[in-house]
């Protein structure tokens, strides 16, 4: 091999280098990916639906929802409300459960989300906020739509989405229980489960869900855990972004995170 040609080769592995290590930092193809059956389950966090705005880390299209939900199917998923799914998970249950899970209660999770989790078979949960009036936020109306349906779980997600980390004892009580007794006036039936609005609780936030009654609540950490070290009112989620590919979103769904 000639100085040239060796000189060649050595920029041609540098570049393949590179490009490796690019595809690995946006790719998280080399971690191990998660069990998913007995012991183990997933939780998705979703927000806007959208099919008029761009893709980004609070929408998804509906187009990539639909894909995302078929691949699901594919891989024998059972479609849980997060309530379902934590009382499937505690009776120890087999089987591949996953709860699709929406933060905030826009109008696009009953013109979009609602129509195509219906037309698989599927089921979500809507975590909202009854404080906040907002023409861009379902009405009461849709909400029982949904909740009459079957494949629709309501749960609690603060009255009007404060951080709570920052509100006193009496002001967090006052979210979390106002939220809840307002979401079950609206759908009729007992509210269980309870959403962190941005994700963010303290240990007092914890028992404050616990003894409201709620079943389990989540935050926004995307992690994987089996079912033994899970915390039923401090759950994890899956985190998505509309800009994923399905790749991208298969990547998180099975190790967590689709990149670092």
């Amino acid at each position: 091999m000639s100085i040239v040609s060796g000189m060649q080769f050595a920029c041609i592995l540098v570049g393949l280098f590179v490009v490796a290590a690019i595809f690995s930092a946006h790719h998280t193809w080399w971690k191990v990916p998660k069990p998913w059956g007995k012991g183990w389950a997933r939780v998705v966090l979703y927000h806007h639906i959208c099919p008029t705005s761009p893709p980004s880390a609070m929408n998804t299209q509906p187009h990539s929802f639909e894909r995302q939900i078929r691949w699901l199917k594919r891989r024998k998923a059972e479609f849980c409300t997060l309530s379902e799914l934590v009382d499937r998970m505690n009776r120890q249950e087999e089987g591949r459960f996953v709860a699709i899970t929406l933060d905030d209660g826009y109008v696009d999770n009953f013109t979009q989300a609602y129509r195509i989790v219906k037309k698989h078979g599927a089921k979500m949960t809507v975590f909202i906020n009854p404080g906040i009036q907002d023409p861009g936020l379902l009405d009461v109306g849709q909400i029982q739509t949904m909740q009459q349906s079957g494949c629709v779980e309501f749960g609690a997600h603060t009255l009007t989405h404060p951080d709570l980390t920052r509100l006193d004892d009496v002001g967090a009580r006052h979210e979390i229980d106002g939220s809840i007794r307002a979401t079950e006036a609206m759908t009729g039936v007992p509210c269980t489960s309870f959403a962190y609005p941005f994700g963010r609780f303290g240990e007092r936030d914890v028992r404050l869900a616990r003894e409201a009654g709620m079943v389990c609540a989540v935050g926004i950490k995307s992690r994987i855990m089996p079912w033994s070290e899970v915390n039923p009112h401090a759950m994890p989620r899956i985190g998505t972004n509309g800009k994923v590919s399905l790749l991208q979103f298969c990547l998180a769904f099975s190790r967590g995170r689709h990149r670092l």
